[in-house]
């Protein structure tokens, strides 16, 4: 394709004398700049300040108590999951709160029970 008709003759004529532009460097000389002096400040001095303006400490803290979630654990490895009424649900827990079982444990004693009162019968 000739460079005339593309419009491309004005940018690739060498009688163009547009200048190029370099950006502005110091050529050799490598001068640094002077930081500017930093003041000596304690750790007991930065203690006192933080404290007076209500700034929160990073240091360690004693780990507050671990709080169990759930029930504790228990040797049972067997999962039966089984729909009840809510008012049948509030008087296991209820009874097992009171005893210190888990479900499991509750279920454990309500079978015993069930196994003495037919053997009575």
């Amino acid at each position: 394709m000739d460079t005339k008709r593309a419009g491309l003759a004005s940018l690739l004529d060498d009688d163009d004398e547009t200048p190029i532009v370099t950006p502005n460097r110091k050529s050799g000389s490598k001068a640094k700049e002077k930081e500017p002096v930093k003041p000596k400040i304690t750790k007991a001095a930065m203690k006192k300040v933080a404290r007076e303006g209500g700034v929160p400490s990073r240091e360690a803290q004693q780990p507050a108590e671990k709080r169990r979630r759930g029930r504790p654990r228990s040797n049972r490895t067997v999962q039966w999951n089984v729909k009840i009424s809510p008012e049948a649900y509030n008087e296991i827990v209820d009874i097992s709160d009171e005893k210190g079982w888990v479900f499991g444990e509750f279920v454990d004693q309500a079978l015993i029970a069930l196994k003495e009162k037919q053997e009575r019968e």
